[in-house]
């Protein structure tokens, strides 16, 4: 099971369908007294399910952002994703369209915007990918992972291939401050907001702009 605090996804073993039910933005076209298009956004609370013979895993950042993963690899998503291609950006969409330009994925998610007229815009997606690397995409921010290269180009989405150098990396989770992995030799990597300390208590900034390795407890 997964899913956004607004949307829970899980399996139904019975009808062999992933269900899912919360809320969900539905957009609406306008236009200013500018002329300049927006979007109007309304939250819907319904449930929906999707067959799921070839899935093989889910992810729901946010109302109105729907990602699944296909047994192949491919990557689709449904709402405000985005473009076509990871990491452009585009309006958002009622069917499931695939995710371009990406190797093969194990799972990805990511943080939906709350802001309708930025919905394509602003998220921030993290693929987990099948050769143990991680990619991520969208608006400049620490979660991303990518260091500070994005920070003079804010408003355009970035791509970062490989975050950290990671390899091995077999679980990817996301909130929407910070962004952690652990790798196969059980170690864990986070990056984002670190001003209350979880990502590092020994670092005084209070953005990590890239991984750095978050020191367990000992086993009992």
């Amino acid at each position: 099971m997964g899913g956004y605090q607004h949307t829970r996804c899980g399996y139904d073993c019975e009808r062999q369908r992933i269900a899912c039910r919360g809320q969900w933005w539905t957009f609406e076209v306008f236009s200013n007294d500018a002329g300049t298009p927006g979007y109007l956004g309304d939250i819907d609370n319904y449930g929906w399910t999707l067959p799921v013979r070839d899935v093989v895993a889910i992810g729901s950042p946010g109302p109105g952002l729907f990602y699944v993963v296909r047994s192949d690899g491919t990557l689709w998503c449904r709402g405000g994703c985005g473009g076509d291609r990871a990491g452009t950006f585009g309006q958002p969409h009622d069917d499931f369209r695939q995710v371009l330009g990406l190797p093969p994925v194990a799972f990805a998610d990511g943080i939906a915007t709350r802001d309708p007229q930025h919905a394509a815009d602003n998220n921030r997606v993290c693929a987990l990918l099948r050769n143990g690397t991680v990619t991520c995409w969208g608006i400049c921010s620490p979660q991303l992972g990518g260091g500070l290269f994005c920070v003079r180009d804010r408003n355009i989405l970035h791509v970062v291939e490989n975050v950290g150098g990671l390899t091995n990396v077999v679980e990817l989770a996301m909130n929407p401050l910070v962004t952690c992995v652990r790798t196969a030799d059980e170690q864990v990597w986070c990056w984002g907001d670190n001003s209350a300390h979880s990502v590092h208590p020994a670092m005084d900034a209070r953005l990590i702009w890239e991984p750095v390795r978050v020191e367990m407890p000992p086993r009992p």
